[in-house]
């Protein structure tokens, strides 16, 4: 959301989901809006996505991959680039595979307090198949994914700029010209302002619909008033040595001092 508010990048969120096989894929993303506020078959963009896909549903994923971006290049032209925010390793091979090496990739990593409260409350939230997860649980996986992530990234050589979500959202200009020079593009302040992105992002974050979250950017700071993480991060000290270094690595913490 945050890149695509820069006049040469246009977010296009997790393209994966919506290329996924069977009903949850091109089917579920037909029934929720885009951040363009139109459904898929009236976005601009997804729209035409939707269209060249019509009997290619069984097709493999690099070829899908493949029809996006033909179909970015022909509705914003050569000099936009596509911002594709998958979260798993899978898009990421594919992406690595199909574009020769020609990507880069921003590793978002979150603080693993503010990751396993989120994680419980989403499970909450959507109640249908909804099965208890400790914090624990949530502390471990987020570990051993975050860890498969960044081996990956660096055993295959991949060009990529690991920051921090704390990092992001509570020091936002500083971070994001970070993020601009890693990507050899100028920093612009219209970045800041995610209501005027011009992003079609239509599967993702469920802020990309929500007009009051996309004012702005915003900390979300439940995982302050949880008491229940203390236990967790005395018995799990190799985890939260990993999260002071990897999520707090581009001088957050030194801004204050010692």
């Amino acid at each position: 959301m945050l890149l695509g508010g820069h006049s040469r990048l246009v977010g296009l969120g997790e393209i994966a989901s919506v290329l996924r096989p069977g009903p949850r894929g091109l089917e579920k993303t037909r029934q929720v809006l885009c951040s363009c506020d139109q459904d898929m078959e009236h976005c601009v963009f997804w729209g035409n996505v939707a269209s060249a896909l019509v009997g290619k549903e069984d097709a493999a994923i690099e070829d899908k991959y493949d029809i996006v971006f033909d179909t970015c290049r022909e509705v914003f032209g050569n000099d936009f680039t596509p911002v594709d925010s998958s979260k798993n390793l899978g898009p990421l091979e594919t992406m690595h595979q199909r574009l020769k090496g020609n990507m880069k990739v921003i590793f978002l990593i979150k603080d693993v307090r503010a990751y396993t409260v989120s994680q419980l409350a989403s499970a909450k939230r959507k109640k249908r198949g909804y099965r208890y997860r400790s914090a624990a649980y949530h502390f471990l996986r987020w570990y051993r994914a975050n860890r498969a992530f960044k081996d990956q990234l660096e055993r295959q050589n991949i060009s990529y700029f690991q920051i921090g979500y704390e990092e992001l959202c509570l020091l936002p200009t500083q971070t994001i010209e970070k993020i601009c020079e890693f990507l050899g593009e100028s920093y612009e302040p219209s970045m800041l302002s995610l209501s005027n992105s011009g992003n079609h992002v239509i599967r993702g974050n469920r802020m990309r619909s929500q007009a009051g979250k996309r004012n702005g950017i915003m900390y979300d700071h439940r995982w302050f008033c949880r008491n229940d993480l203390n236990l967790w991060t005395v018995l799990f000290p190799r985890i939260m040595k990993f999260n002071d270094v990897e999520v707090y690595r581009n001088g957050t913490v030194s801004n204050w001092g010692k």
